[in-house]
């Protein structure tokens, strides 16, 4: 939780991108406090690639698209936000693109709209 230094003696913290609200420091400067709870799409992707991994066989057996192992390339993997998160992605035995071999398993998931508690299984089974 890094401080970014404004002019006019202000500063930005980031606590959350949700929720903006101004505090008062002991020196009475004005902090303007941003309070940064993981995002959304951050819990709703790693919710998918993990009920992926539990629906075809664990971690042992199956390896997601390397699209939902990093947040920066899950948009590759996000087909949709309406409504929550929809990821579409395909999977394998694990090594299975390092080792260049055809995926065997497409999954479509829906997370909803919170990340974490809530999703819809759209399709899960041989590539479409």
């Amino acid at each position: 939780m890094g401080a970014l230094s404004l002019s006019a003696g202000f500063a930005l913290k980031a606590l959350s991108h949700d929720v903006c609200e101004k505090e008062s420091s002991m020196n009475g400067i004005d902090d303007l406090v941003i309070v940064v709870d993981p995002k959304p799409t951050q819990r709703a992707f790693n919710f998918a690639r993990m009920r992926a991994e539990a629906l075809n066989g664990g971690i042992s057996q199956y390896q997601a698209q390397s699209c939902m192992y990093s947040h920066q390339s899950s948009k590759d993997c996000l087909a949709d936000e309406k409504n929550g998160f929809t990821y579409r992605f395909l999977g394998g035995a694990p090594g299975w693109e390092v080792l260049k071999l055809p995926p065997t398993v497409e999954t479509e998931i829906r997370i909803y709209t919170d990340g974490e508690t809530k999703a819809e299984l759209i399709y899960n089974g041989f590539p479409r």
